[in-house]
């Protein structure tokens, strides 16, 4: 009973926020897959050969208001674009119907070299508990963020 209430009142006193920045330097042309393009996603940041995760387009165009489905064994994340330009991509993010996160994509270039920054910022909002699902998104998206960017670079550098 003690050890039930402890995990109670430390998930309450947890933050429920959670944040991932990963920022990297590129070396793609013009003519290389673009990381603020979602169809280019799987290919670059190879989904689709790991686990169960299957990621969908819906519509094919992509402009704001445009959507895709990242689909999980845990479950499911929606994805819409709420910001793009020719430098950057804001997507809002919709895991399975409870929490909610914003994923910001930025490719900065200076003269030849190209810097992306990738940030994803959510909040879990279940009861109790959110603040553990949190700190595991936090740790989670970081690795899936850091082997997504490897993997980015290994095809950039096959393509060159």
């Amino acid at each position: 009973m003690i050890l039930a209430l402890i995990i109670v009142i430390a998930g309450l006193a947890m933050p429920h926020h959670y944040k991932v920045v990963k920022s990297t330097d590129i070396s793609a042309n013009n003519t290389t897959l673009s990381p603020l393009v979602l169809s280019h996603w799987p290919a670059l940041f190879n989904w689709q050969a790991t686990e169960d995760i299957h990621f969908r387009i819906l519509p094919k165009k992509q402009r704001v208001g445009g959507s895709a489905v990242l689909v999980h064994p845990w479950g499911e994340a929606e994805m819409t674009i709420t910001k793009i330009n020719e430098q950057s991509l804001e997507l809002s993010l919709h895991l399975d119907d409870e929490h909610l996160a914003k994923i910001s994509l930025n490719l900065l270039t200076v003269q030849a070299d190209k810097k992306l920054t990738i940030t994803i910022e959510g909040r879990a909002n279940t009861p109790f508990i959110g603040s553990f699902i949190a700190l595991f998104m936090q740790q989670y998206l970081q690795q899936l963020t850091n082997s997504a960017v490897n993997h980015m670079h290994t095809l950039y550098k096959l393509r060159a």
